[in-house]
């Protein structure tokens, strides 16, 4: 998108102009920056400048954080390349605008590296709600601008895994192929799609917010495990898109394009996966059901499924806990059914890997469906309580389980609280309590024999136990 806009700029401004629904664009002064280009409005007259960045134009290299919550005031850092004095700094959010001079002492407390590269910070008041900033450093027509995601604690902490990505890109050459999206423009490019989707959120604007930048967001947000983020953005894309006949088919088609479960099986991310595999919609029908969107026994090219994916994957026994853990157990009892092109299941992959200990996890899982009851592990020299509580070492293949709030774990926990292991036994009976019981045992056995005298069968064939007979000593 943003290089179809870089090629055709004035093509795409003399558009916005010609509105007949918006005044605003040809009464006012405005400018319009694309990358390394800038178009500029005034007095109806529409000029393009091609280059227009220079040595010493101001330039933002990063912002901390990328993400503010909304309903609270945030101190934002800007570090950036030539925020000398008089350097304008604007910041706008939906029609508010706040403009701060980059003054002599905010320069002389701001540090300075080897990159030439300045800090500085300016205060913002997000309201509450999503949306996006936009915070920029100009200095006449020069200078270049950054946003800023205004969301919810959970989606703040992941997109501020992003800062990294700038951080490492501070001496990047402005030689660089123009036809290429390097890590740092990726981001910004993701994180001005991400905002401009909050900021027209409910509005008839995200109506017209296409599949394909649905798509783009889903992606990168499932590439870098943003779990909360892909909730929210399948949230949108069902309240926006959904009509009383269910979901449109170019929806369905762009969700079964990008495999979002396979992906995050791909990356190892639990959370993403159990995220997805419980995600579900409510059908239009007179009598509503959930429809679980993303099953573990969906195929994908070849027939691949998720399960498939996981199986030879190695070290993988929480993806595969994980993945026949769905609510309608489809990944459980697909394990050995569901085949792909070849004619493999997910059980033969993981027996032509090696991978044993999934087929044993399974087949445990499935014992426990079918007997009603519920299986625990514990090591050697381990006790019942850590089994519950501890996490596995590096490396074990024992799974470990937390004890939940149901009936059946809380009566399982209160049995194992109640008996006492002796050190040194493996069993739930204490080993010394054993013994004891087999010497009494034997001991009975001893004088039965004694009292009664040594049997007597006779001579008669075959023997039978009916003339087996006794006799005194």
């Amino acid at each position: 998108m943003c290089f179809q806009l870089e090629q055709n700029l004035l093509d795409h401004v003399s558009w916005l102009l010609q509105r007949k629904d918006i005044d605003i664009w040809r009464d006012g002064r405005f400018l319009v920056q694309i990358r390394k280009q800038l178009a500029s409005h005034n007095n109806g007259k529409l000029r393009l400048c091609k280059s227009w960045i220079t040595p010493k134009a101001p330039e933002l290299i990063s912002i901390s954080p990328l993400a503010i919550v909304g309903g609270h005031e945030t101190c934002v850092h800007l570090r950036g390349r030539n925020l000398n004095s008089g350097t304008k700094i604007h910041c706008t959010y939906m029609g508010g605008y706040i403009t701060k001079d980059i003054l002599d002492t905010t320069v002389q407390d701001s540090t300075c590296d080897g990159t030439r590269s300045c800090s500085c910070e300016i205060h913002i008041a997000a309201p509450s709600g999503t949306g996006r900033y936009f915070i920029e450093v100009e200095s006449g027509f020069k200078g270049n601008s950054f946003p800023i995601i205004v969301a919810d604690s959970a989606i703040c902490s992941e997109l501020r895994q992003l800062e990294s990505e700038f951080e490492a890109d501070l001496n990047a050459s402005d030689d660089q192929d123009s036809d290429v999206l390097w890590p740092k423009e990726e981001v910004l490019h993701f994180l001005n799609e991400l905002g401009w989707l909050f900021q027209t959120k409910g509005s008839s604007s995200t109506l017209e917010y296409s599949i394909y930048r649905f798509k783009f967001l889903l992606t990168f947000s499932v590439e870098n495990d943003f779990s909360v983020l892909v909730k929210k953005l399948l949230d949108i894309l069902v309240e926006e898109k959904m009509s009383s006949e269910g979901i449109p088919a170019e929806v369905s088609e762009m969700v079964s394009a990008i495999q979002l479960l396979h992906r995050a099986v791909k990356k190892r991310c639990r959370k993403m996966i159990d995220m997805l595999i419980n995600y579900y919609i409510v059908s239009s029908d007179p009598n509503p059901s959930k429809i679980y969107v993303f099953p573990p026994n969906i195929a994908g090219p070849g027939g691949v499924t998720p399960l498939h994916i996981a199986a030879c994957t190695s070290e993988s026994e929480d993806l595969i806990d994980a993945l026949t853990n769905d609510p309608l157990e489809l990944g459980l009892y697909s394990w050995d059914s569901q085949q792909d092109e070849s004619g493999q299941s997910p059980c033969a992959y993981a027996t032509l890997r090696n991978n044993l200990s999934y087929n044993l996890l399974v087949a445990r899982k499935l014992a426990d469906r079918r007997n009603n009851q519920i299986s625990l592990l514990v090591e050697e020299n381990e006790t019942m309580e850590q089994a519950w509580v501890e996490p596995s070492p590096a490396g074990s293949r024992v799974l470990k389980h937390k004890p939940t709030s149901c009936s059946q774990c809380a009566a399982v926990a209160a049995r194992c609280n109640n008996r006492r292991r002796v050190p040194g036994s493996h069993g739930m009976v204490a080993r010394p309590f054993i013994l004891s019981m087999l010497a009494i045992a034997a001991v009975c056995v001893c004088v039965c024999l004694y009292y009664r005298g040594y049997p007597r069968t006779g001579m008669v064939s075959p023997f039978t136990w009916e003339k087996l007979e006794y006799c005194t000593i």
